[in-house]
């Protein structure tokens, strides 16, 4: 082979090298990034699943007691409660 054989096989291996090494470290990059979306949705699924039981308390608490106001109400209870273990 002659010298400019070796002189252009010797950039297109490092020009290979870089793209491989620049292909890892976005590969790296993507893992953290899909792993922190996945660390997200879980704690969105637990604040949504906490928000759909708070819901349901109410409607239940609303749907027993008839009232037309029933957060309320519900906070009226709260207090009250609050209050007469303040007594004791």
């Amino acid at each position: 082979m002659s010298s400019l054989n070796n002189a252009e096989l010797l950039i297109i291996t490092i020009i290979l090298s870089l793209f491989f090494i620049s292909c890892m470290v976005i590969a790296v990059q993507l893992i953290r990034v899909l792993s922190k979306i996945r660390r997200l949705s879980a704690k969105a699924e637990a604040v949504i699943d906490s928000v759909e039981s708070a819901a349901e308390t109410i409607k239940n608490f609303s749907a027993a007691t008839n009232q037309r106001f029933p957060l309320l109400h519900l906070i009226h209870s709260f207090f009250e409660m609050s209050n007469k273990n303040k007594s004791k």
